[in-house]
């Protein structure tokens, strides 16, 4: 919220701060393969209403070519259903592209590790709760700050219900897996008594599971 408004300050641009109450929805709780459909259906309800507040006729998102050809995406389609404009994808810029374009119009955005939100690092079939997401959250900033003398650039602590799995650069891996501080702040977040699991990042490694249902229901 902090680096938005910020972003947003450096632009010019008009920054609205509203609540959206995706917990209040069944279908993103209980956290199936389409729970991402759930989530963007209530963030662009909640858009177009704040843009007819507003007098705007039109609301976009930031998809792009790299998240079209990415395959199961429902909250691209939730978006689609609302109308939501996509300039990025329609241009056929690709996640490459746009970091160009920040680049040469110096936006500090530009070499911005990718961001999906909290609910992506929790398994399918494990239920998202406020708990879930707050200790997510707590273990990536404890890794982050512990790995940051490694330059450190992607990631990612996976909630699959009974352990932990901490996604890094390919380069950290081995370094991760032997950094028992490192571990240990992950138990300390939320995880306590879990194994942690140490892997390469791999963007929409949770959608892995959805090969095989019956692994993601036990997840």
């Amino acid at each position: 919220m902090a680096e938005a408004a910020e972003f947003c300050a450096r632009l010019g641009v008009t920054h609205y701060a509203v609540e959206t109450r995706e917990m209040d929805v069944a279908g993103y709780r209980e956290n199936g393969p389409r729970r991402c459909y759930f989530c963007k259906s209530t963030l662009l309800d909640t858009a177009r209403r704040v843009a007819a507040e507003h007098g705007f006729d039109e609301v976009a998102t930031g998809t792009n070519a790299s998240d079209i050809a990415a395959g199961f995406r429902p909250g691209i389609r939730a978006a689609a259903e609302r109308g939501a404009r996509t300039p990025l994808a329609d241009l056929g810029l690709d996640k490459a592209a746009v970091r160009a374009v920040a680049r040469a119009w110096d936006l500090r955005t530009a070499d911005k590790p990718a961001a999906a939100c909290l609910s992506s690092r929790i398994a399918y079939g494990v239920s998202i709760t406020p708990a879930r997401l707050a200790r997510v959250e707590r273990a990536e900033a404890a890794a982050r700050r512990l790995l940051a003398a490694h330059h450190v650039h992607n990631v990612r602590v996976r909630d699959l219900g009974a352990t932990a799995r901490l996604e890094v650069d390919p380069h950290l891996v081995d370094a991760a897996r032997h950094d028992a501080a490192l571990h240990a702040a992950i138990r300390a977040a939320g995880f306590d008594g879990a194994e942690v699991a140490v892997e390469p990042f791999r963007s929409g490694s949770m959608n892995e599971l959805l090969a095989d249902p019956e692994r993601w229901r036990r997840a």
